[in-house]
């Protein structure tokens, strides 16, 4: 087998693999660690800034649920990262996000899926939350996140509560595993005969492949075969075929590049990471100026997204993503952006690809971290750590934490823990 297949099903493989860890590789050995002063004054300076924050039945509670409110009101983008795959992360950020739209202060949320996914999202959410369910029926493994219960609810209620046409954006490749979902649209929008046999055999090729190699038969039989087994230009060539329609056109150009950005995932993993942040600022961008030429005010957007994209300058994955741009946007609209992080706290697990559930609590963070779920009120469901107000203490170095720690500060306005996470669970379950 050519090295570039077998490279591509070890992608395919890695795929199944829990999801990355939101805050970065563990420290080299060697690397520099927080002296004994410095644990105390990180200690001391994050405590005094964390605040408890509660579930409410109209909003978010408590101190840091007030500064969460206020700074999300106040802010023209806002920029939520997420540990995936629990059950209260996105009931807290629906608490958050619910009066902000209910009274006119948010207009869309953007999302870590796919555009053209998204446009089915929203299709079938607009048609009701039982219209969703078919959806993730017909292709459970199509749709990341949002075939968990948690995360369904949470964008069912947003288009619910929406006026608007599209009040989801879609920022990120197509998943790996949404090619069924992919294929039979390009089939149905197929303008010939022979356009819809080129499916045909992309399919034939996608399941010889699953069939001969070991690998990828130990995926459940509901996981399709990844698209990352076809090289780019297996869609490329395919445009001429349809090159009437837009939408099939937009979503071959969509396969071309996921499949581009996971295949140099397995073997160039920065230019990957490059790739797909540029990927989602582009989608981001192009939104933003649609929408800002359609409206006399700054569209007010809250962008939902995993841990490592919502930073600010530099991502510890070293790349400039969604969570810089949404600085850029906000500014240039005259407003701030608001970046903050909901993370697994202490005794968390999560749900993982395809249904196992894996610990989230990213113990890289530290015991100085952990120690800040201790002691809150039996009412606090999480706590928030203002980490803005950190920043004239690194500034005037007279708080000097790890540099994981100290990019953390800069990169985030503030961090939300969430101790003792539940697995999230599956809207449709996983056949065996």
């Amino acid at each position: 087998m050519p090295r570039s297949s077998r490279a591509t099903i070890t992608l395919a493989i890695l795929v199944v693999l829990p999801f990355a860890s939101v805050l970065g590789p563990l420290p080299r050995a060697g690397a520099q660690a927080e002296t004994e002063t410095d644990s105390v004054s990180l200690a001391e300076a994050l405590h005094a800034h964390r605040h408890p924050v509660r579930m409410g039945p109209d909003g978010l509670r408590g101190e840091g649920g007030r500064m969460l409110r206020e700074r999300a009101a106040e802010a023209t983008v806002t920029v939520l990262g997420e540990s995936h795959g629990t059950r209260e992360i996105p009931a807290l950020m629906d608490a958050l996000l619910s009066p902000l739209q209910t009274r006119g202060a948010l207009d869309v949320l953007a999302l870590e899926t796919s555009p053209w996914t998204t446009a089915r999202m929203v299709d079938s959410l607009q048609e009701g939350q039982a219209a969703y369910n078919r959806l993730l029926r017909t292709y459970p493994e199509a749709i990341p996140f949002y075939n968990l219960r948690p995360e369904r609810d949470l964008i069912a209620r947003f288009v619910d509560r929406s006026e608007r046409r599209r009040p989801l954006w879609g920022l990120d490749q197509l998943f790996a595993f949404a090619g069924p979902l992919a294929f039979d649209r390009l089939e149905a929008l197929a303008p010939s005969a022979q356009a819809r046999r080129s499916i045909d055999t992309i399919r034939a090729a996608g399941a010889a492949q699953k069939a001969t190699d070991a690998r990828l038969q130990q995926l459940p039989p509901s996981v399709p075969t990844p698209i990352t087994v076809y090289p780019p230009a297996t869609f490329d060539t395919l445009r001429a075929r349809f090159a009437g329609s837009a939408e099939a056109t937009a979503l071959l150009r969509e396969l071309s590049m996921s499949t581009k950005i996971y295949r140099l995932n397995d073997t160039d993993n920065y230019r990957s990471n490059q790739l797909r942040a540029h990927y989602l600022r582009k989608h981001l961008r192009g939104r933003v100026e649609q929408a800002q030429a359609r409206s006399e005010r700054p569209v007010q957007i809250a962008i939902k997204v995993g841990g490592f994209h919502a930073f600010r300058g530099f991502t510890p994955n070293n790349a400039l993503d969604v969570g810089n741009l949404a600085v850029e946007l906000a500014q240039r609209q005259g407003g701030e952006a608001f970046n903050v992080a909901f993370l697994c706290g202490p005794g968390s697990e999560a749900r993982a690809f395809p249904d196992r559930t894996t610990t989230c609590w990213p113990e890289r963070l530290g015991g100085t971290f952990r120690t800040l779920t201790e002691n809150l009120s039996e009412e606090a469901d999480a706590v928030v750590v203002d980490l803005q107000a950190l920043r004239p203490l690194l500034h005037e170095e007279t708080l000097t934490p790890r540099e994981s720690v100290e990019q953390l500060i800069w990169g985030l306005d503030a961090l939300v823990l969430v101790p003792g996470a539940r697995p999230a669970e599956r809207v449709v379950s996983l056949a065996q």
